[in-house]
């Protein structure tokens, strides 16, 4: 019983995190538990409008990736979220024609987080608008664990 209110009250810790690359440092923010790291999550942004936290400037409700992130670290999970090099200075310049970088950003993160938290793989967290690009990255690495593919309802 104290083990689980423990857990509950447990707060996570986050790091900003900059790691060199070109043509744009990648900038992330990691969350990690308080205690030991059990897992990691990638969470891979969309490629539209939708920002590094999951806010989106046209819908109502926007997705609360900060809020998952927290929840993830109190089962002991780490994760970061991240906004693509793609979508640097211009947030609505981002186009498919960007999956290749896209695709080795997520590369890049998988691998330094599970390096950082020494976890042997990394999960990919992707919503329907950035699946294509966590196939491209789960077919790109040998630190994906798999992917957890979310659809948000209307």
């Amino acid at each position: 019983m104290l083990a689980l209110l423990a857990a509950l009250i447990a707060s996570p810790v986050s790091t900003e995190i900059t790691l060199p690359a070109e043509p744009a440092p990648l900038v992330g923010t990691l969350v990690t538990p308080e205690g030991p790291t059990k897992a990691a999550v990638l969470f891979v942004p969309e490629w539209d409008e939708t920002d590094a936290d999951g806010f989106w400037a046209y819908d109502y409700v926007a997705s609360d990736r900060i809020s998952m992130a927290e929840e993830f670290s109190r089962l002991g999970v780490a994760s970061i979220r991240y906004l693509p090099r793609s979508r640097l200075g211009d947030k609505d310049s981002a186009t498919m024609p960007d999956y290749d970088l896209n695709r080795s950003d997520g590369v890049e993160w998988a691998s330094h987080i599970a390096e950082r938290v020494g976890t042997p793989c990394v999960w990919l967290f992707s919503t329907t608008k950035s699946t294509l690009i966590s196939h491209a990255i789960a077919q790109s690495s040998d630190k994906i664990c798999g992917m957890i593919v979310v659809a948000p309802t209307l």
